[in-house]
């Protein structure tokens, strides 16, 4: 069935049809779709966005910002000056054009695999809630934008263009500044294949290092538990605290087993022969590159950052592990609600996943995706969306055929809840209904009662997912 679709459709078309598919859904969505209703559609953190974009040189330029948003201030600026008289549908059109490209580098970077591959990434990026519904429904965040940043670095890292990459990462230090030290890393750190090292203290490091890790989360996490960050305290009350032993040992085993599989490669320990590998004049470009990120976002942070410090390290901190706290699987769970059934498949094929031949900088990347899928609030973690697609597809390249990219389409349709009707328009209580219609696809704010649906519907969809390739090739993943 695969070779028939191949013979009967260009490949070379597959870059527009994507495209086009994500900018039909787009439009149907704006056109037909719902729209937030809180804040006359800006939502909640949407009116910073929204009032910097309006009047940019009295607020930003005039009155200044915080260190944190002026990290995260430049879609507003690109809305300002694009000259939209009405700015949330200026945030939706940016959106669409981020998905878009989202869709377009996706095809680019998986463009060695084989044709299904491209497809079941393609359904994994745009059909998950977090694209289909998520991003067009809460237009005036800047996930999307979050997106394609991570979806830029990843196919900038494994093409070896160090210029785009040296744009994502200064794009990124004024929008989503989590993704600059990864795409930073990317820039300096290029994929140079190796040989591996075959000695035995790899093996105890691989164990001690991803033991010590996993121990100091559960400390920090229990710490903020008995002192929670000022004004954090709403997440404490909520904590199932009778399962607190299931809950440490499940996030103890997560973050250890997770960072195991990763620091195992042989090949990442081989320092001296990538090193020498590095050391090319490409190396001082790289270098110098991050000096000019950094100088950039410090001048900006002078000229604007004059409101403190606002949302803290600290904070987030408290904030992820709390939320990580709140139940057993109440992250995993939630991921899958958020970015689809890939997190299974990506979980199931995590050993596959990490002897990926993507070096330094893409074994930082699954850490990082280690550290963030801890949590449950999965829309902080949607610059790693990217990558942990690409990841998961390579891996399971050759598993992919044109009826199970179909029937994987068709799960992460019923995920995506375009079906749903969410109907936020009031702000009463988030654990409550009709509340919940929302909030339940938000991790940290979704009720017990619709933990246990999605965790109902995660099991169907693990069961659906087994059956779909249970016959599937045993074979090693390849790089793109």
């Amino acid at each position: 069935m695969t070779r028939r679709f191949d013979r009967r459709f260009d490949r070379r078309f597959d870059p527009c049809v994507m495209a086009a598919l994500a900018l039909g859904l787009s439009v149907v969505t704006i056109a037909f779709g719902e729209r937030i209703g809180i804040n006359g559609g800006q939502g909640w953190d949407g009116m910073g966005y929204v009032l910097w974009s309006r009047a940019w040189n009295t607020e930003v330029l005039g009155k200044g910002v915080t260190v944190y948003h002026a990290q995260r201030i430049l879609p507003s600026a690109l809305i300002h000056y694009a000259g939209f008289q009405d700015t949330i549908f200026g945030f939706q059109v940016l959106n669409v054009v981020m998905m878009t490209g989202t869709m377009v580098l996706w095809e680019r970077t998986a463009k060695r695999l084989p044709r299904a591959a491209s497809w079941a990434g393609f359904v994994a990026l745009l059909l998950g809630f977090a694209s289909a519904r998520h991003a067009l429904y809460y237009p005036t965040l800047t996930d999307p934008t979050a997106m394609f940043l991570g979806m830029a670095a990843v196919w900038a890292y494994l093409e070896d263009r160090p210029v785009p990459q040296l744009a994502v990462a200064l794009v990124a230090a004024f929008t989503w500044p989590a993704l600059t030290p990864l795409s930073l890393a990317m820039l300096v750190l290029r994929n140079r294949a190796v040989p591996p090292v075959d000695a035995r203290w790899i093996r105890w490091a691989a164990v001690a290092i991803p033991v010590a890790a996993a121990t100091l989360v559960c400390v920090a996490a229990a710490r903020w538990l008995h002192h929670p960050y000022p004004g954090e305290d709403k997440w404490v009350v909520i904590v199932h605290r009778s399962l607190l032993p299931v809950t440490y040992a499940w996030i103890f085993a997560m973050v250890a087993l997770g960072l195991h599989l990763v620091l195992r490669e042989r090949t990442l320990w081989n320092v001296r022969a990538y090193a020498r590998a590095l050391w090319t004049p490409r190396l001082a470009f790289a270098l110098a590159g991050c000096a000019i990120v950094v100088v950039l976002q410090q001048l900006w942070l002078r000229r604007v950052a004059t409101r403190g410090s606002g949302p803290t390290f600290d904070q987030f901190q408290c904030e992820h592990l709390l939320a990580a706290l709140r139940g057993p699987l109440w992250g995993v769970v939630h991921h899958v609600v958020y970015f689809g059934p890939i997190v299974l498949l990506a979980i199931a094929v995590w050993r596959r996943i990490a002897k990926l031949p993507w070096g330094p900088a893409g074994a930082l990347g699954l850490a990082m995706i280690v550290a963030f899928a801890v949590g449950s609030q999965s829309r902080q973690m949607i610059h790693l969306a990217p990558l942990l697609v690409t990841a998961t597809i390579t891996a399971t390249a050759s598993w992919w055929t044109t009826r199970r990219v179909l029937v994987f389409a068709a799960l992460y349709l019923a995920w995506s809840k375009l079906w749903w009707k969410i109907g936020y328009d009031q702000p009463l209580k988030w654990s409550e209904w009709p509340n919940q219609r929302y909030f339940m696809t938000q991790g940290p704010w979704a009720s017990d009662e619709m933990f246990l649906v999605h965790l109902g519907g995660v099991i169907v969809t693990a069961i659906a997912l087994v059956l779909l390739f249970r016959h599937a090739r045993n074979t090693e993943p390849t790089a793109t």
